[in-house]
């Protein structure tokens, strides 16, 4: 597979693999990822371990609270503004380098509590954050995204924000590094969202 993806997209790329039924890795990523370390699945397996460093990053909630600056400074606080009008909450760390999630009303749950949707959300913003940032790759890199589904489980308006914070992101990353996306779906809003952006000259 990995020789597939370098001579479908190009040896300048680095593949960033999202795929669908992310719900689980947000329940028990550690679980999850263990699962995945002597599969055969190279897609999942990816994922499963750069999900898995970035869950263990010292002071992980960070990334998901605040805006951080530099190049892509306002584009990070913007997908953050994002995050949390899509899940009404925000992510907190509760100490030992785990995460919580703290509701509009200030009430916190284990991540195992959230509804589909918002599993579903956290590690791909988890993805498209830290992307943007140092400690996944350096600017220099060319990134490609393959992101599976990211409708899953939304209603239509979080679906237009999060299909427009992912072409945000690739529009100004492309900007520095000729980064691009491919996107698979079964939903027409996702269509329509990425038409409407299209024709809006985003």
């Amino acid at each position: 597979i990995p020789k597939l993806i370098e001579q479908k997209i190009g040896l300048n790329y680095f593949p960033y693999y999202i795929p669908p039924s992310r719900d689980k890795f947000t329940s028990d990523y550690i679980a999850v990822s263990n699962s995945y370390k002597n599969s055969n699945d190279y897609a999942n397996k990816h994922f499963a371990e750069i999900y898995k460093y970035m869950m263990e990053i010292d002071e992980v909630a960070e990334y998901l609270s605040t805006g951080r600056s530099g190049i892509f400074g306002d584009l990070l606080i913007n997908i953050v503004a994002n995050f949390e009008e899509i899940t009404r909450g925000q992510l907190v760390s509760s100490g030992e380098k785990n995460l919580e999630f703290e509701s509009q009303h200030k009430i916190t749950y284990p991540l195992e509590y959230l509804s589909s949707g918002q599993k579903e959300i956290i590690p791909l913003f988890s993805f498209l954050y830290l992307s943007n940032t140092n400690r996944l790759h350096s600017l220099s890199n060319k990134n490609y995204f393959i992101i599976e589904e990211p409708e899953a489980h939304l209603f239509p308006k979080e679906i237009y924000r999060i299909i427009n914070v992912i072409i945000t992101i690739i529009n100004i990353m492309s900007e520095e590094n000729a980064s691009k996306v491919f996107i698979t779906t079964h939903s027409p809003f996702v269509l329509t969202a990425l038409s409407n952006l299209t024709q809006a000259g985003c």
